[in-house]
Parts: structure tokens; C-alpha cells; sequence
């Protein structure tokens, strides 16, 4: 003789499977994001085929699939690499390099960066082929490595202003090949969705090989 034992969930299993799921969505949504980086515009930094995981409350903690703060408790610092919705394109995220914060004044002249009347020191690395490698040195405790192209160098007419308030002023480590603040201005605080914190995965979008060397923290 066979036995069945048929469940039946009542509405407390059902209303704590309700709370479960949308207590997943928030953490999901509001606590920790999922980053696939599809362009070179943060080399040698972030390169194609990349995955993040963002710290997506290092500033805030806002409504899911908005861009409406709950609670805010900091803004980006200079040198934090962000993941934001693109301010020219509101069904695209970025991820950049913040150089500028709100009151910073921004000048380029001849090509060299200056934040508040300092330029940002530039040392040699190393090259390749392709491109020179320098640590670029944004403050004191605040280093990375930026590439320029040895061939080709994106010339940038001279220009200063000042980063308005709840604004940022952001930057590709590619040098000569990222679409960033230079050219459609400042990416707006609210627009913010993480801190980018460390490479889980990478993959080659060339060949499909799997890059064990990517894993981990970024700077």
C-alpha cells in the first residue's frame, strides 16, 4: 500500500515566501550589484570580458530600479571607481574613474589635467607595442595606472570648470579611448549605483579563455 502526503503551503508559508523573494530583489537591487564591462575604456584597469561585483550602499542605499535615495550617507571620492547610469543615455550603465568631486575646479591645458590648480603627476611604467603605461598619482594616497596610445593621442581642446554640487566629473583610465566626462560633462550624484570592489570572473571576448590572473580586488 502506497502512501502520499500531499503539502499544501498555507498563507503564512505563502506570505513568508512572498517577504523571502522580495527581501532577495532588495539585497539584488539596493546592496550589491552584477557588472559585465563590455568596453576597453577603463584599460589597463577594467578590461573587455571583466565581471564586477559593486558595493552598491559604499554611498547610499537607494530604491530598487530607481534613482531615489532612501538614505545618503557620502558621495564618490576622487579615485573610487563607479558603475552609474549614463547621463546621456538613461538604458546604459558606465563605469568610470572619478576625478572630480562637487567644487573641484577642473582644468586641461595642453593636454595635462590640473584639480585645483595641481597637475596630476604622471610617472612611466612601462610600454607595449601599443601604448605607454603611467601610475598616475590623483592625491597622496591615491594611485593607478592610466594608458596612452604611442601613435595616436586624443587631442582635447583647452577648457576649466568648476564640478557643480551633487555632480562628479569622471574618466576612463584609456586615456585616448573612452567617451567620458571630457565630452558630455558631469554624471549627476543620483545617477550613482555602486562602487566597483572586486573581479569575480573574466573572460576574453576574443578567444573565450578563461583569465584567473583578473580575479580580485580593483584600485
Amino acid at each position: 500500500m502506497s502512501v502520499f502526503f500531499k503539502f499544501k503551503p498555507g498563507k503564512k508559508d505563502i506570505t513568508f515566501n512572498i517577504i523571502l523573494i522580495l527581501f532577495i530583489f532588495f539585497i539584488r537591487a539596493s546592496v550589491m550589484g552584477n557588472y559585465l564591462v563590455p568596453t576597453g575604456s577603463m584599460n589597463p584597469t577594467i578590461t573587455e570580458g571583466d565581471r564586477f561585483i559593486s558595493n552598491n550602499i559604499a554611498y547610499g542605499i537607494r530604491l530598487p530600479l530607481t534613482n531615489n535615495h532612501i538614505i545618503r550617507w557620502g558621495i564618490p571620492d576622487r579615485g573610487d571607481i563607479i558603475a552609474f547610469t549614463s547621463p546621456v543615455d538613461k538604458k546604459t550603465n558606465l563605469a568610470k574613474r572619478v576625478i572630480g568631486v562637487p567644487g573641484d575646479r577642473i582644468e586641461f591645458n595642453n593636454n595635462k589635467i590640473y584639480i585645483n590648480s595641481r597637475l596630476l603627476k604622471r610617472k612611466f611604467v612601462s610600454e607595449n607595442t601599443d601604448f605607454y603605461f603611467y601610475e598616475e598619482e590623483l592625491s597622496r594616497n591615491v594611485r593607478y595606472t592610466i594608458q596612452k596610445m604611442k601613435f595616436r593621442s586624443l587631442r582635447i581642446d583647452d577648457f576649466a570648470l568648476t564640478v557643480p554640487g551633487n555632480h562628479l566629473f569622471v574618466m576612463g583610465d584609456n586615456r585616448d579611448n573612452s567617451n567620458d566626462s571630457r565630452f558630455w560633462g558631469f554624471v549627476p550624484v543620483e545617477n550613482v549605483l555602486g562602487k566597483l570592489k572586486f573581479c569575480y570572473f573574466s573572460m576574453n571576448p576574443e578567444t573565450n579563455e578563461f583569465r584567473i590572473n583578473r580575479l580580485g580586488k580593483i584600485k
